[in-house]
C-alpha cells in the first residue's frame, strides 16, 4: 500500500514538473502570430493551441515513457490532450487557463493494457508473418487513441474477420484491419520520387 502510495505520489509529481517545464516554452510562442492557415477563427485558435501545446506533448512522453499507451488531442468540445497510460495509479487532470487564450485540460487514462512500445515490438517481431496473412498489406501502425495495431491492406482473399482474429493470435494484443483499393507506390511517397 505505501509502495503504491509512493508510486502516485512520483507520477503526480512527474506530470507536474512537464507541466510547469512546459508553461515556459509556451510563453515562447507567439500567440498571436497571423500565419496560421485556417478557414475559420475557430480552425486557427485550435492550430495555435496546437503549436503552442507540442513542447508539452513532448514531455509528457518524455515523463510517462515507461508506461505510455498514446497521447492524442482531442478538440471536441474543448481543447485536451488526453494521456493512456498502463499504469494502474490515477493520475490527476491538469488545467491550463491560458494557453493562447484558451483553455486547455491534460486529462489522463490509466490501466491501459499495452504501451505504444509493446505494440510496435509486436510488429516488429512478426512482420513476416503478417505479410504472409495479408500479402496486400500497405502499411501498420499502432493507434495512440484506441490501443490497436492498425494494418491497411488491400483486399484479401476470404473473410477479413477472420483475417483479423488470426492477426489478434499472431501479435497478441486488439487488431484493426482497414482494407483500401489504393495500393502504395514507392515513387508516390515525397522522399522516395525517382526511386523507381
Amino acid at each position: 500500500m505505501m509502495k503504491s502510495r509512493i508510486v502516485v505520489i512520483f507520477t503526480a509529481l512527474l506530470s507536474t514538473l512537464a507541466i510547469e517545464a512546459h508553461a515556459e516554452a509556451r510563453q515562447a510562442f507567439d500567440c498571436s502570430a497571423d500565419f496560421l492557415d485556417g478557414d475559420t477563427e475557430a480552425e486557427r485558435d485550435r492550430l495555435r493551441v496546437q503549436l503552442a501545446t507540442d513542447g508539452l506533448i513532448e514531455e509528457l512522453r518524455t515523463t510517462h515513457r515507461e508506461h505510455l499507451a498514446g497521447i492524442y488531442r482531442d478538440n471536441t468540445p474543448e481543447h485536451r490532450i488526453v494521456v493512456r497510460l498502463t499504469s494502474v495509479d490515477p493520475v490527476e487532470s491538469q488545467v491550463f487557463d491560458d494557453v493562447c487564450g484558451e483553455t486547455l485540460v491534460v486529462n489522463f487514462i490509466t490501466g491501459v493494457p499495452y504501451t505504444q512500445a509493446e505494440l510496435r515490438q509486436a510488429l516488429t517481431d512478426n512482420s513476416a508473418e503478417l505479410a504472409g496473412l495479408f500479402p496486400g498489406l500497405q502499411g501498420t501502425h499502432a493507434d495512440e487513441r484506441t490501443g490497436e495495431v492498425v494494418l491497411t491492406s488491400l483486399p484479401v482473399e476470404g473473410d477479413v474477420m477472420e483475417h483479423q482474429k488470426e492477426a489478434e493470435r499472431l501479435l497478441g494484443v486488439p487488431v484493426r484491419v482497414q482494407i483500401t483499393e489504393a495500393q502504395l507506390r514507392l515513387g508516390a511517397l515525397p522522399h522516395q520520387a525517382g526511386s523507381e
